[in-house]
């Protein structure tokens, strides 16, 4: 059995599901584990030995990601959830979250730069789409009260018309049609209580009809 402290740190680099680079002081890589080159379509030997800034086609040259790398380097500070997002010819847009830390080489104690890489365009995607469908919800609700409430007033402003007629046939007329508007807006109230606006119990909606000689 080995001994931990013969296994390579870079064995373990494999096992990690975040893209993980090795940088050397002037930002060459000299090891990318398998996730990286899985997340971003490239190959190992097309990626190490290059400069960070000439990895792809140049989409990882960010003179702001440069200069944070550096003061990692010196030693002056870490890089933790630095975001960026770039556009990949080969995967599309992607989002990301980038830290960084220096680590020495057992034995030579060569400092080098851990950079590690999480992608997070799924999540930010569904958080954004969960927000866009609690704003619709937002809408779809209000929505569905300024119509029930604009076909109460129409019912309304039929009744008050039918007070005026004389004749009961037409004044019946008017009754039925101001029932059926309200009938209509009793069904938007059970759209917005049963929280769709896609399909209501009918059953439910029927007898309530009928318990309230609504639209009869």
């Amino acid at each position: 059995m080995r001994d931990m402290g013969d296994i390579d740190p870079l064995d373990l680099v494999e096992t990690i599901r975040e893209g993980i680079l090795v940088l050397t002081p002037d930002l060459t890589v000299r090891f990318a584990n398998r996730s990286f080159c899985h997340m971003f379509a490239v190959a190992p030997e097309h990626t190490v030995g290059r400069k960070l800034n000439e990895i792809g086609d140049g989409e990882w040259d960010i003179p702001e990601l440069r200069t944070l790398l550096e003061t990692v380097i010196s030693g002056r500070k870490t890089i933790e959830a630095f975001e960026v997002e770039l556009y990949f010819p080969s995967i599309g847009q992607r989002k990301m979250l980038l830290n960084a830390r220096a680590v020495y080489r057992p034995g030579n104690k060569t400092q080098q730069i851990l950079l590690a890489i999480e992608d997070i365009t799924e999540r930010v995607r569904l958080e954004r789409q969960h927000a866009a469908d609690e704003r619709i919800g937002v809408l779809l609700q209000e929505l569905t009260h300024r119509v029930k409430n604009s076909l109460q007033f129409i019912a309304s402003m039929i009744t008050i018309e039918a007070r005026s007629l004389e004749s009961a046939e037409g004044k019946a007329a008017l009754a039925r049609v101001s029932r059926r508007i309200l009938a209509l807006g009793h069904l938007y109230s059970k759209l917005s209580q049963a929280g769709t606006f896609e399909a209501v119990d009918a059953a439910t909606y029927l007898n309530e009809l009928c318990r309230d000689r609504i639209g009869i």
